[in-house]
């Protein structure tokens, strides 16, 4: 349900003082709808380097992804994710990407759909906002 406060209740965990210190980089990316790998990549590399990425190639973003937040301790924020398409998440892959990173990395996915966040593989750690009401 639009409105529970998910995107305000991660920007809070985002900015909070205990978080930064305990990671190297923040990224943060609203995915929204419709979705588009290259997008969603090219903003991660942005988020990282401060830079635009000329490239085009999913593939070449990926591995400049990957090689920048190798051995780092990573929080990749997805924010207002719909996609269940688990093909598309695939392409992205946020699994091999996140294996380079140091131990402690995180994702976390704001998200309206249960569906979603099942497909990702948070069903332990999920928050359900509509209990707190």
């Amino acid at each position: 349900m639009g409105g529970m406060g998910k995107t305000t209740l991660t920007q809070l965990a985002y900015n909070n003082e205990k978080v930064a210190t305990h990671f190297n980089q923040k990224v943060w990316i609203c995915v929204s709808d419709p979705f588009d790998e290259i997008k969603i990549a090219k903003a991660i590399i942005e988020n990282l380097d401060g830079t635009q990425s000329s490239s085009n190639e999913l593939e070449v973003i990926l591995q400049r992804i990957k090689t920048r937040v190798e051995n780092m301790k990573l929080l990749l924020v997805l924010d207002d994710v719909w996609t269940e398409d688990k093909k598309k998440w695939e392409n992205l892959k946020l699994t091999v990407i996140m294996q380079s990173c140091a131990e402690g990395s995180a994702i976390l996915v704001t998200t309206r759909n249960e569906g979603v966040a099942k497909m990702m593989g948070a069903t332990s750690s999920m928050i359900h906002l509509d209990k707190f009401e």
